[in-house]
């Protein structure tokens, strides 16, 4: 089956209709809010490559693929905690709704997807590694391939732009809460050609940069 503009609307509403289980469900709320935005922005500039560093469950894919599909284009999405498996909720979904073809997924960190990666980026989605110097190398990898009408999503860091609560991760890094507007701060400055705009929600806060809106700064 396609994804057809209900399949959308129900995803973006959180609404159970089959292939959607009450778990993918539950999964995308996190995100819920962001979902529209995504698919419109990607939608509206005709976004023919996009890039998605962190996929999880894929929340943030499939409003990216609908696109892709209605604009000829193509998702390349990279993780390296998901696997290209039958246990994947984001694997079954992208099947389910037959949008294999508008999908390459990468089972990989960033860091190495970047290394053979010399396409230029329409719409880049950053919600991966939170570190701040990992933040910092997405943002600067996809700014250096970002199309001149292109824009970059970074989401998903915390309003509270003071905070320096640190914690351990899972390879027993040392990470910030405020780890992605630290990120964002180091490196925007080095693209003075880019503008950016911040949008919170009751939640998180996230970070649209391009060229597109410099007039209006």
């Amino acid at each position: 089956m396609t994804m057809t503009d209900k399949d959308l609307s129900n995803f973006f509403r959180l609404k159970v209709e089959d292939p959607m289980t009450k778990g993918d469900i539950g999964y995308a709320g996190d995100v819920n809010t962001l979902m529209p935005l995504i698919y419109h922005l990607c939608y509206s500039i005709q976004a023919k490559v996009m890039v998605e560093i962190g996929t999880a469950d894929g929340s943030t894919a499939f409003p990216m693929l609908k696109a892709a599909e209605e604009n000829d284009g193509l998702l390349y999405s990279v993780d390296p905690t998901i696997c290209d498996g039958p246990e994947s909720m984001a694997m079954r979904l992208v099947k389910a709704f037959d949008l294999e073809k508008y999908w390459r997924f990468n089972n990989m960190k960033s860091d190495e997807f970047f290394k053979n990666f010399d396409k230029k980026i329409d719409f880049a989605l950053i919600d991966g590694d939170h570190s701040f110097p990992q933040v910092a190398k997405d943002v600067r990898n996809c700014c250096q391939r970002l199309n001149p009408k292109g824009l970059i999503f970074v989401t998903d860091f915390s309003p509270c732009r003071k905070s320096t609560i640190e914690y351990i991760n899972e390879t027993g890094d040392i990470q910030c809460a405020d780890g992605i507007y630290k990120g964002l701060n180091l490196v925007i400055n080095e693209f003075p050609e880019l503008s950016n705009i911040t949008l919170f929600d009751r939640v998180n806060a996230s970070v649209i940069i391009g060229r597109s809106f410099q007039q209006l700064s």
